[in-house]
């Protein structure tokens, strides 16, 4: 039987459904998959204790708010721990859920490692990181979300990318839902709600501020929910800010009872995708988008177009929706399903 280990060394609990998805994936394999994850973060996984090789302690974790510097301080001092307690000769591949280029280039543990890549791609553009990705590289395989991440990366000279799918959450289910929102769903005619915390904040302002979508927002009876970490001030009665970070249920409540999500990132979020796309399939929830070469990979998931590039494109679009039953994701999570039969192939094959 074919011997995994699942590393997740940075501490970020917004990659609790990803490790999740791609865990239960490689399990589907046939492979035994053991973790190794911080304490905090193990907690929250929910995998029973006799899944982990190894606990990352409490006393490793970032602490909130801290400088790029001292998360990658306190990074080499997690990657130190985890070299001194695994034995990498024990596994045939070794997945990194999410890495650091300067700290994976200081302590890199083994060849042959398997690297996500979430921002990794963006920052190809710097020369320091682009140099030390392609440093490891030279020994190391990196993994990416859909052809146009991998188009970026081979014509950085990384030749040794695959892909492998972002996958879906589990379809979100919860009973009496209305009963967590924080207004009465009973007095709009439809709610659109972005989930990120990070939007596109010029854009967010601009539309806001603009009173023109105010008025249709408001002609309309259309609630428009933020989740959002930078006060937008708004002054217009359709639009609901919610500020800082949403419980579970709370989060899961309003995604199932808005009619349309809404996803619109900064520009500087390129060669990445992002986890709300796929938890809208998993729901079969319809979504609109603010147009971005980097999503374009969601134009396939549904039966007509979600980009939209301004308010006006943004009211068309939302009345679209609300006279098109027909409009709809037709993709399923079962087709998204991270598939890893021939990246293990290649790990094998270069093993000997």
């Amino acid at each position: 039987m074919r011997r995994i280990l699942y590393i997740d060394y940075i501490f970020l609990f917004g990659h609790v459904n990803f490790d999740k998805i791609q865990i239960n994936a490689l399990r589907r394999t046939g492979a035994e998959v053991k973790l190794v994850m911080h304490e905090a973060f193990a907690a929250r996984l929910g995998f029973p204790a006799q899944d982990y090789e190894l606990v990352i302690p409490a006393r490793l974790n970032p602490p909130a708010g801290a400088s790029p510097l001292l998360n990658r301080i306190y990074f080499l001092r997690t990657l130190l721990y985890i070299r001194r307690h695994v034995d990498f000769r024990a596994w045939d591949a070794v997945v990194f859920s999410t890495f650091d280029e300067v700290t994976m280039s200081l302590v890199p543990l083994c060849r042959r490692k398997l690297l996500f890549c979430h921002g990794n791609v963006t920052t190809l553009g710097i020369t320091a990181k682009r140099l030390l990705m392609k440093l490891i590289g030279r020994h190391n395989y990196f993994l990416v979300f859909n052809d146009y991440m991998r188009r970026k990366c081979l014509a950085t000279g990384l030749s040794r990318t695959m892909v492998v799918s972002h996958g879906c959450v589990k379809p979100y289910r919860m009973d009496r839902a209305a009963e967590r929102l924080p207004f009465d769903k009973s007095r709009y005619s439809m709610v659109i709600f972005h989930p990120s915390a990070s939007p596109n904040v010029e854009f967010f302002r601009s539309l806001t501020s603009d009173r023109g979508f105010c008025d249709f927002l408001m002609r309309e009876n259309i609630l428009l929910v933020l989740h959002t970490d930078t006060a937008l001030g708004s002054a217009c009665p359709n639009i609901m800010e919610i500020k800082g970070y949403m419980e579970g249920d709370e989060y899961k409540a309003l995604f199932l009872t808005s009619d349309i999500i809404l996803i619109a990132y900064p520009a500087s979020f390129c060669y990445r995708v992002s986890g709300v796309s796929y938890e809208c399939v998993a729901n079969g929830k319809r979504a609109l988008i603010l147009s971005s070469d980097a999503f374009n990979y969601c134009r396939d998931y549904y039966n007509y177009d979600p980009m939209f590039a301004d308010a006006r494109a943004l009211e068309e679009k939302i009345l679209y929706l609300r006279s098109h039953d027909e409009a709809r994701c037709t993709a399923s999570p079962a087709s998204l399903e991270p598939d890893y039969t021939e990246v293990l192939a290649r790990v094998a094959k270069d093993r000997g």
